[in-house]
């Protein structure tokens, strides 16, 4: 195991996650010829080595295509899929470090634990402080059970308050907090009876009744209307600064992360491509694959609109099981066809590590910036 980042950890309080060199793999079922040939085992690989920090406080984004791995990323912090390699440190509350320790439960320290590496009671523990905000939501609440039962079902797995009128007190409190009102009134409701943004809001309050430190929020404005999405955002926000949450916020939508996030990851074909500060990025993408995606932005002005705009990337995503030598998005980089001379075939033979910026707290995985730190991203693009 690498400790260089949980060393960083015991040095830096104000780190609350580190995740350390992730993989997620699914094997690929073989076929007759497979066993006759005695090929090898192949493998999905959804995330493939990607690490990184999360400060308390701090709105974290991963951000990129369908397929990229942002969500099975998320997903695998609460144990909801499983992982082939890595270490996800984390620094829950005290209390649940306590409880930890109380039911013989190892940590790495007094205040650290690794996600990965405890049991399902441990697990169970820990996800009190780590929730999740599903994408839809339609389907992510149980369309038999009133909001009431919803929102009253983590209290109970938890045995965070064993008398009802406490229960029913907290999960009033949390409906209002969510803007949810009259909350007596919501919440003998069933989740038809709701709109989309008032169903979106209880899968809210679902997340935050633990009182929790992390919330991961997978895409929850993508399936809502326009009109409904900034409501939402400024919910979130909200919440964030009045309970002292910690986000961890998926997304395809760069407009969005710009909006909310403090600082982005962007990830491809299982990697992470390039991360820094969300406005710096979104302002000034130096990743071809990023500068993509930036140009992809709907034009928000009307006389715009209409102009012709060259997005800077080809072809299609390749398989996450055939994944190309070296940089995987050699084949789709327009950038390194106009570099070719400059670059050779170092982009198909090798793959680039995150590179750190001159003048710039961005790191960035590309072979355009290894030599030369002064080549323009209008150059590149």
């Amino acid at each position: 195991m690498d400790n260089e980042l949980l060393t960083i950890m015991l040095k830096d309080p104000s780190i609350i996650l580190g995740v350390n060199n992730l993989k997620v793999w699914y094997p690929i079922r073989k076929g007759l010829m497979d066993y006759i040939y005695r090929r090898k085992q192949r493998f999905a690989k959804a995330v493939d080595g990607i690490s990184f920090a999360v400060r308390r406080g701090e709105t974290f984004c991963l951000a990129g295509e369908s397929g990229c791995g942002k969500t099975t990323t998320g997903k695998s912090l609460l144990g909801l899929t499983p992982i082939t390699e890595g270490n996800a440190f984390f620094r829950p509350r005290k209390e649940v470090i306590n409880e930890l320790q109380k039911a013989g439960l190892s940590t790495i320290n007094s205040d650290i634990v690794d996600i990965f590496r405890l049991s399902w009671k441990g697990l169970k523990y820990v996800k009190r402080d780590i929730t999740i905000i599903y994408q839809d939501p339609y389907g992510s609440l149980n369309p038999s059970a009133t909001i009431k039962d919803i929102l009253e079902e983590p209290l109970l797995i938890h045995s965070l308050l064993k008398d009802e009128e406490e229960r029913k007190e907290i999960i009033y409190q949390v409906l209002e907090q969510v803007k949810l009102t009259p909350a007596a009134d919501i919440a003998t409701r069933y989740p038809h009876q709701l709109s989309g943004g008032q169903r979106q809001r209880v899968a809210i309050a679902r997340a935050i009744i633990t009182r929790p430190s992390l919330v991961v929020a997978d895409e929850p404005v993508s399936m809502l209307d326009a009109s409904i999405r900034a409501e939402i955002l400024e919910l979130m926000l909200d919440l964030k600064r009045n309970l002292n949450l910690t986000y961890i916020f998926i997304t395809h939508d760069l407009a969005v992360a710009r909006y909310i996030c403090d600082r982005i990851a962007i990830m491809y074909l299982g990697k992470i491509v390039e991360i820094g500060d969300a406005r710096r990025v979104i302002e000034n993408p130096m990743h071809p694959y990023t500068q993509a995606l930036v140009a992809a932005i709907p034009e928000p002005e009307p006389k715009n609109r209409l102009k012709l705009r060259e997005v800077p990337i080809k072809g299609e995503v390749p398989s996450a099981v055939n994944i190309p030598t070296g940089c995987r998005f050699h084949p789709r980089c327009v950038a390194r066809d106009k570099n070719l001379e400059r670059l050779g075939d170092i982009c198909v033979k090798q793959e680039p590590g995150l590179t750190t910026l001159n003048n710039d707290e961005r790191l960035v995985a590309c072979w355009l910036y290894r030599n030369s730190y002064k080549l323009s991203p209008e150059k590149s693009s």
